[in-house]
């Protein structure tokens, strides 16, 4: 029987050269006998990949809709929570739902009952109807 190769993949969100405990982590790795991959972000939104001390970096385009902070996109105090103007608010609220439903599904395909998600499915609808 053939031993497969020992791997690691590292996932970071950021762009690896900053960072040099990360770094410094994936070179002991490699050092160590591991095929190591570390995969993060592209800070010019195009693709990159390199060897970094026996390991290898790809930084890949991300959407980063969730990297801004809620109180960066809110709005005048009066008007939130109930109302928010479109922009990057509502894309990040459509991106939470979307995620929502996901969540939803994929406990539902490991098999939790129907009756065990109708809570959360209830919140699901109201929010998803809210920030339709």
């Amino acid at each position: 029987m053939a031993e497969h190769p020992r791997r690691i993949v590292m996932l970071v969100q950021n762009g690896v050269t900053g960072d040099s405990r990360v770094q410094k982590e994936a070179e002991s790795a490699a050092a160590a006998g591991y095929e190591v991959v570390l995969l993060g972000a592209s800070p010019n939104g195009k693709a990159e990949e390199w060897a970094l001390g026996g390991a290898a970096v790809r930084l890949v385009p991300v959407n980063r809709v969730f990297d801004r902070r809620r109180h960066e996109m809110r709005r005048g105090w009066l008007r939130s929570p109930l109302a928010y103007p479109p922009g990057p608010l509502a894309a990040y609220r459509h991106r939470q739902a979307r995620a929502w439903r996901a969540d939803l599904d994929t406990d539902r395909a490991r098999g939790r009952s129907g009756l065990a998600l109708a809570p959360r499915e209830a919140a699901y609808r109201l929010f998803w109807g809210w920030t339709g």
